[in-house]
This record gives C-alpha cells, sequence and structure tokens, in this order.
C-alpha cells in the first residue's frame, strides 16, 4: 500500500491491495475522516505498477520528446519545467510508479505567476480540487467541456470569461470554418464609453405618406353576423342583470 496522490491538503489517496486498504479505511472511518472507494483497474501510483515499468520504460523510449515551449507543472516532483527543457523516458515510469504531487505542482505554478487555470477534460474535476489548494478573488477556473452540456456551450463560456478579463481572442481564426465576417475592436466591457452608431446621411429624402382616402376601412374591417338562439329557447325564468344593445 502508498500513497497514490496528493490532491490537497484534505483529499489523499492511497492505492494497494484491497485486503491491505480494508482496515486502513475502516480506522480513518472510526476518526470521523469520510472516506471513499475509488473503482479502477489497476492500483496506479503504487508498488502494484513495478511489473509492468521495465516494458513501459522500453515504450516511452518510442517516443520523440521536445523542449517544452512553456513552462510545466510536474506532479512527480511538484517543481516546474523550464522552456528548453525535455522530459526522459525515465520520468514517464516515475509517474506511474510514484504518488502524483497535484497540490505541489499547482503551487508551483502559482508561485511563478499564474492566476487562470484552464482545465482540458470531459467534465470540470481539476478545478474543484485546485480551488481547495490555491483560494483567493484573483484565481480564475475555467473548464472546457462539462457532463450534460453542450460541448460547444462550455467553450464558449470559458472563452467569454477570458475575452471579458482582457485576453486577446483571434476571431478570424475563431470563424474561419464558418465563412462569417468579424467585427474588430468592439469595447470588451460597457465602461468604455465610446459611441459606434452609423453616422446619418447628409441629406435625407422624405418618403411620401398616405392620405385618409388611400386607406380604405374595407381593408381593415369585416361585418360578421352572430346567430344566437331565439328566446323561446331560453329557460322561463332567467336570474340575473341583463344589458340590452338594441338600435333606436
Amino acid at each position: 500500500m502508498a500513497i497514490a496522490t496528493v490532491n490537497g491538503p484534505q483529499n489523499t489517496v492511497i492505492a494497494g491491495l484491497q485486503a491491505a486498504l480494508t482496515p486502513v479505511l475502516d480506522d480513518l472511518h472510526n476518526q470521523g475522516i469520510r472516506t471513499q472507494y475509488l473503482e479502477v483497474s489497476h492500483a496506479f501510483h503504487s508498488p502494484q505498477m513495478e511489473p509492468i515499468l521495465p516494458l513501459f520504460e522500453h515504450m516511452a523510449q518510442q517516443v520523440t520528446y521536445q523542449p517544452a515551449r512553456i513552462p510545466m507543472g510536474l506532479n512527480v516532483t511538484g517543481q516546474v519545467l523550464a522552456v528548453g527543457d525535455t522530459l526522459e523516458p525515465q520520468y514517464w515510469c516515475r509517474h506511474a510508479r510514484q504518488a502524483v504531487r497535484f497540490a505541489d505542482g499547482l503551487q508551483a505554478l502559482h508561485k511563478q505567476g499564474l492566476t487562470r487555470f484552464l482545465e482540458l477534460g470531459p467534465h470540470p474535476i481539476l478545478c474543484g480540487l485546485g480551488r481547495r489548494v490555491l483560494a483567493g478573488p484573483n484565481l480564475t477556473w475555467l473548464p472546457t467541456l462539462r457532463r450534460g452540456q453542450d460541448d460547444w456551450t462550455g467553450l464558449l463560456d470559458s472563452l467569454g470569461t477570458l475575452y471579458e478579463q482582457g485576453f486577446t481572442v483571434d476571431w478570424q481564426a475563431f470563424d474561419r470554418p464558418y465563412g462569417r465576417s468579424v467585427l474588430q475592436g468592439l469595447p470588451p466591457y460597457p465602461f468604455q464609453r465610446q459611441r459606434y452608431w452609423f453616422e446619418p446621411p447628409a441629406t435625407l429624402t422624405p418618403i411620401p405618406t398616405a392620405t385618409a382616402a388611400d386607406c380604405p376601412t374595407q381593408d381593415f374591417y369585416h361585418l360578421t353576423w352572430t346567430v344566437l338562439p331565439s328566446l323561446s329557447s331560453l329557460p322561463a325564468e332567467v336570474s340575473g342583470r341583463w344589458l340590452i344593445f338594441m338600435d333606436d
């Protein structure tokens, strides 16, 4: 049994054989600590992964690795990979066997000045974990996809949030598949008091108006007679108040 993941100060995952996990979970339950089983195929990030590591490293050596173009948080070391550095196949073997230091990696990225975090995945799980690690009014957590929600809606919501915060969006690239025109240079928020109304033409041409004689009333009204039952068909005694309209 081993610690598999440290997601935050109050969220830790342990992995191992079920026979070893059961007494530990029972003890945590007796202490009032909430636990939950994770249904997975293997006990990842634990000694149970060691038999496959030689083959895994052999497969990892077949991959061509490129230097990092942006800083990248590393879950194995909890540090940041600098631009220009390259990961080795051995790193991914350690990643499969050792604990995931998610909280440390997130804090390392935050120390580098990162305040906006975009999660790429089918449902926002890491955003919730990240909020428990880093707290503050200046942090933004954005999902891309959300279970039960239209994919396009989720992507546009996050893109709109980034645009409101001042990020430059390549709208021409965004609209290229749709072949539609794009308005450029509009203010990102309503507090920029600059008007964008179309200027009126220099000369105005009067529009002819119709006279009363040109408006035939028969086009707007249609007389209709409605057949009502005769008085003889009504009950002999009729109660209530009646209002009768008639000609002179």
